[in-house]
């Protein structure tokens, strides 16, 4: 697909969850400024909401966390 948005670091991972939920994505590219910084995943993803049940001030990380 080429009509993937890519994500900035200062996006809260909460909504990306969602977008990448709504899209059905698997991935998204994180760029800042035109430069690609790197590829947030669904797993990366469920690794936060693991770590939630111990740290749940962790709902409202950024990507650039």
């Amino acid at each position: 697909r080429r009509d993937i948005r890519p994500v900035s670091p200062a996006e809260e991972i909460i909504a990306v969850q969602e977008r990448m939920a709504e899209e059905n994505l698997d991935a998204l590219p994180v760029v800042e400024a035109d430069r690609f910084l790197g590829l947030l995943t669904s797993r990366d993803i469920g690794e936060l909401f693991r770590l939630l049940s111990t740290q749940p001030d962790l709902i409202r990380e950024t990507v650039r966390e």
